[in-house]
């Protein structure tokens, strides 16, 4: 039997190293976890793989945050504009796409 969605989110986000887990547990796409996490499970993600996305998204809110960025402005576009801004190479960076979110 699957875990419970919301135990498995916060399983998830507690195994996450502390800075990173601060970014993402204080932005504004904290609240939309659950539904991000529920996609990821409904694809099938490997746990490993499900971490490595909230790692990036993780880094994400920390842009979405120093820019100033509401949610109701994500699109492409701006996810484009934070891979560019951003080191791809940090942990988790790579794996956002706009695809991610949808």
């Amino acid at each position: 039997m699957a875990a419970p969605l919301l135990e498995t989110i916060m399983d998830l986000v507690a195994s996450l190293p502390a800075t990173p887990k601060a970014w993402l547990l204080n932005s504004l796409l904290a609240p939309h976890m659950d539904a991000f996490v529920a996609h990821l499970r409904r694809g099938r993600y490997a746990t490993k793989t499900t971490k490595s996305h909230l790692l990036g998204v993780a880094h994400f809110s920390r842009w979405m945050t120093q820019s100033s960025l509401p949610v109701s402005l994500l699109n492409e576009q701006t996810v484009l504009q934070c891979r560019r801004q951003s080191n791809t190479d940090h942990l988790g960076m790579r794996t956002i796409t706009w695809t991610t979110w949808r």
